[in-house]
């Protein structure tokens, strides 16, 4: 907690986010993503694919666990399948 937060100047930020995730903490967890995840990807075969890379299990559990789309309709590009999960996990949704 900042010297501001403590003195009540500026407001605390909610500890426990459950319905939704501020942009902090959305910007964190996509760095956290790219930092660890996506720039380990590797393929030996095709340099551009998911197919026979070692991020294809896990492009597949997340089109089958948390968008609940079928595995088949994966796309067949990295690029195009983190592309997704930035734009449907991780843009802020505007309600009114």
């Amino acid at each position: 907690m900042s010297f501001s937060q403590r003195m009540g100047i500026k407001p605390i930020r909610d500890a426990i986010q459950l319905e939704d995730i501020d942009d902090s903490l959305r910007s964190a967890l996509w760095d956290c993503l790219h930092v660890c995840i996506w720039s380990k990807f590797e393929n030996r075969v095709d340099f551009r694919t998911v197919k026979h890379s070692n991020l294809k299990e896990l492009v597949y559990q997340l089109w089958h666990r948390f968008f609940h789309l079928p595995i088949d309709s994966s796309p067949s590009l990295m690029r195009e399948a983190i592309g997704y999960v930035r734009k449907h996990g991780f843009t802020p949704v505007f309600t009114d």
